[in-house]
């Protein structure tokens, strides 16, 4: 599975620089691939992702939800809202809040930031 740090300079490269909210978003989409079985980067359209924003577009991603097309199962990813306070202990040193940040979310682990959850199947037409 391709890793964070090698998936970051491809978001980097959409926005010209590196931003908290983006390890979020990358890291909000491997774990939805990790647990719906699905590799990283998806090159064949299978995944399809729903994104709820709070900040600057999909920047600011609050949840999204990802959903396998082949399969039709569904992962809906939401970041924990005390992840902005805790992050500070993965980024010890650090005293600019978005330094903190930026450091702390590519360090916190899965559980600390994200709260997801599967989505119910497609119901039947």
């Amino acid at each position: 599975m391709t890793t964070l740090a090698e998936l970051l300079p491809a978001s980097v490269a959409h926005h010209r620089t590196l931003c908290p909210c983006q390890v979020l978003g990358v890291r909000m989409g491997m774990r939805a691939g990790a647990l719906l079985d699905l590799d990283w980067p998806q090159a064949d359209k299978r995944l399809l992702t729903s994104v709820e924003t709070d900040g600057c577009v999909t920047d600011g991603i609050a949840a999204a939800t990802f959903t396998d097309m082949h399969s039709e199962r569904a992962l809906r990813s939401v970041s924990r809202g005390e992840a902005r306070t805790v992050v500070r202990q993965y980024a010890p040193g650090e005293t600019d809040r978005w330094r903190a940040q930026l450091a702390g979310y590519q360090r916190m682990p899965d559980e600390r930031y994200d709260c997801s959850h599967t989505c119910p199947p497609k119901s039947p037409d």
